[in-house]
């Protein structure tokens, strides 16, 4: 199935595929290959342990919008990036450096892929093996992805994300033959480890791996998850609770947003600053702002702006 028709499924129903036919699809396959390039390792060693956890990313986190994860592939590939100009591992003679490269190199890879991994427990999903059906079964990540073929519909219920989710999927995303080569390097391995939870960034490999998730490029996606839960709401196809829906409201000229009352709302949720929310909501540049006050529900009139371009997350 072409990705380009997976992603046209109606918004409350999409049917899962697999991260084989993911990873050539047009949205990721300019990532992958990029990836496979960067590493210049021989094609059933790349396969082994690049594409297999890459495919199982993509499989997994395939409920969430198309620009999370091109995002995350993006990280990988300024890591890797990065790592270029470095000699590892630290402190060691140029024979031990050469011997080890290509562990040290998947270290960072591994490193970045499950860094600040997207927040999937953000999402409830939900899925069934037969179209339109009304008896859908919670999935839950740590399982695996969803069977390809299964219908699968997404709401968003925005909570913290937890530094050790990226723990608990990693053997999830790296089978076997990849755990026992990274343990295979008791130093390499506890340097990921450290990597993906608490990156020091006065050490080396710390400041890499924080700046390949430079906090411009996360930026977008805390205004994009606000953009894409009112869009939910507004459609209907998930429920808000009574402080969001105050904040909405349809009038002559669209749906009006109160302001900065969603954002103030909103950053009670995801515990980031409203200003920053704030920001990132407008450098989407989808909404266009209201000459007068609106009349709101229960909190009276308000500054507001306009919600434009609804079908973009269809």
């Amino acid at each position: 199935m072409d990705f380009r028709e997976y992603n046209a499924q109606p918004n409350d129903q999409k049917i899962a595929t697999t991260g084989a036919l993911l990873a050539q699809a047009p949205s990721f396959i300019d990532h992958i290959e990029t990836i496979q390039s960067l590493v210049a390792l021989p094609s059933e060693h790349y396969t082994l342990f690049y594409q297999t956890p890459l495919e199982n990313f993509l499989a997994i986190y395939q409920p969430l919008p198309v620009d999370k994860i091109q995002l995350k592939l993006n990280n990988v590939i300024k890591a890797l990036k990065l790592r270029r100009s470095h000699n590892l591992p630290l402190n060691v003679k140029p024979e031990d450096v050469r011997e080890k490269k290509d562990i040290w190199t998947y270290t960072v890879f591994t490193a970045a892929l499950l860094y600040k991994l997207p927040d999937i427990i953000n999402y409830r999903i939900l899925h069934t093996d037969k179209e339109n059906s009304e008896s859908y079964t919670l999935w839950n990540p740590y399982t695996g992805a969803i069977r390809s073929g299964h219908y699968y519909q997404v709401d968003v219920q925005p909570v913290k994300n937890k530094a050790s989710m990226a723990l608990t999927l990693f053997t999830t995303l790296f089978n076997q033959p990849c755990t026992t080569w990274l343990y295979s390097d008791p130093v390499a391995f506890n340097h990921i480890l450290e990597l993906i939870l608490s990156p020091d960034p006065k050490s080396t490999l710390g400041h890499l791996i924080i700046s390949s998730h430079n906090q411009s490029s996360q930026k977008h996606h805390v205004g994009h998850d606000l953009y894409y839960l009112l869009i939910e709401i507004i459609k209907g196809n998930i429920e808000g609770s009574d402080k969001i829906n105050n904040c909405i409201s349809l009038t002559h000229d669209g749906y009006a947003i109160a302001v900065p009352d969603i954002f103030n709302y909103y950053s009670s949720i995801i515990k980031e600053e409203a200003s920053i929310i704030e920001e990132c909501f407008y450098s989407l540049k989808k909404h266009t702002p209201s000459n007068y006050k609106v009349n709101f529900t229960n909190i009276g009139k308000k500054d507001a702006l306009f919600i434009v371009d609804t079908e973009a997350l269809l």
